[in-house]
């Protein structure tokens, strides 16, 4: 068998890097509005909120999404002082 070189730029499976880039970043955004739509659910459905709020592991469901919006909303800004900045 032989190893891929990752600087060739042909890919895998006959793809170019930049479909499977794309591939992936779809399948990230799926996956966190899944887990968004079932963390919305789960709050919204509880009968005790606070007591939801209380619970570590709903903390960490909230964490483990957070980056993820975090980076939608920083991105525009960050790019955009950035052209500012460097002209």
């Amino acid at each position: 068998p032989t190893v891929r070189n990752p600087d060739d730029g042909e890919g895998w499976f006959g793809f170019s890097p930049a479909t499977i880039r794309k591939g992936f970043k779809r399948f990230e955004i799926a996956c966190v509005v899944w887990f968004t739509l079932e963390l919305a659910a789960r709050f919204v459905i509880t009968c005790d909120r606070v007591q939801f709020m209380r619970r570590m592991i709903n903390w960490v469901d909230i964490i483990a999404v957070a980056p993820f919006y975090l980076g939608l909303i920083l991105t525009p800004i960050i790019e955009q002082s950035s052209s500012v900045l460097f002209f």
